[in-house]
């Protein structure tokens, strides 16, 4: 969805981010809080830069749910899920904070 129409979840991602919240700290199947984690990696992957202009406002929430998960989630492939959501996370802060800087140096002749 996020990368075939970024611009639809900016009007829904309260309720979607909502949703995956109570489902991570409510439901007891460890195989739906697997997908909720998925749906966060796979939302911040669609999303790629466009990240924090779309969720500026609930990255820190994302940030400490998916913390809140890697600690205290009893299922461990739950947490590794957390884990690689948040390193996707750490990647694309990182590229916004940090950009790729390029060193050119152009050599003209004078004659």
């Amino acid at each position: 969805m996020c990368r075939l129409s970024p611009r639809t979840l900016p009007t829904v991602v309260h309720e979607v981010f909502h949703c995956i919240n109570t489902v991570l700290r409510s439901d007891e199947a460890s195989q739906v809080r697997q997908a909720a984690v998925l749906v966060i990696t796979l939302v911040l992957k669609g999303l790629g830069q466009n990240t924090i202009a779309v969720l500026s406002d609930k990255l820190k929430d994302i940030y400490q749910l998916l913390k809140f998960v890697e600690s205290n989630d009893q299922d461990e492939t739950t947490r590794i899920h957390a884990q690689v959501a948040l390193g996707g996370l750490e990647t694309i802060m990182r590229e916004q904070l940090f950009p790729e800087q390029r060193l050119v140096k152009h050599i003209s002749v004078l004659r």
